[in-house]
């Protein structure tokens, strides 16, 4: 997958090509302070993942007419959980704009690590653009439909822009690709549901 950071807003003309290089050498290098200590090696079973991910995602694009991409392995981060930070303990992955990577911790079942890969690949490979605040520090200014207020208090659209990515998501789901890859999987799933097709949360739903 190429840079694909169109532009910057905010600061100078001068700040503005000096982040946008910053942020092309963060994408390319990956070398991201403090997560040598926290990132677990990626497993031939995790690198799988990755490529039937970027597979089926590469796939649902192309059809819309978006140019077909993969996410390279090295801009993929699996963390230990026990570090997973605390303000994020109901996200199971996400797509890091100013580290240019996603990350997702090591706890995730294959199904599910499939499935919020291919969420975050949607966003990964969606248009993008950084904002310089006054403090002169870079944050995302949009991400697909999402936009982030000059001031970055709030993200605007980011309902819709998450409504429409996990569409694509479960269209990705409906390949043929993805079910033959999770088969086992999907299998188990489809005899737990038949043999708990009446159980009831604590809300009885």
């Amino acid at each position: 997958m190429k840079f694909s950071v169109e532009r910057i807003v905010g600061g100078t003309s001068e700040q503005r090509s000096e982040s946008l290089e910053r942020l092309r050498a963060i994408f390319e290098s990956q070398d991201i302070e403090g997560l040598a200590e926290i990132e677990v090696e990626k497993t031939p079973e995790f690198l799988e993942c990755i490529a039937a991910a970027n597979e089926v995602t590469a796939e649902i694009l192309g059809k819309y007419g978006i140019q077909k991409s993969s996410v390279d392995e090295k801009n993929i981060h699996m963390v230990k959980h026990e570090v997973w930070p605390e303000h994020l303990s109901g996200t199971a992955a996400f797509f890091q704009f100013v580290h240019q990577c996603i990350i997702i911790p090591d706890d995730v079942p294959r199904l599910k690590l499939v499935v919020f890969l291919i969420h975050e690949m949607f966003h990964f490979k969606s248009y993008s653009a950084g904002q310089l605040l006054s403090n002169g520090e870079l944050e995302d200014y949009r991400i697909g439909l999402a936009v982030s207020t000059r001031d970055n208090e709030y993200k605007q659209i980011t309902a819709l822009n998450e409504a429409i990515t996990e569409s694509l998501t479960y269209e990705a789901m409906q390949t043929d690709t993805f079910k033959n890859f999770l088969a086992p999987e999907l299998a188990e799933t489809k005899k737990n549901m038949e043999q708990r097709g009446d159980a009831e949360d604590d809300d009885g739903k």
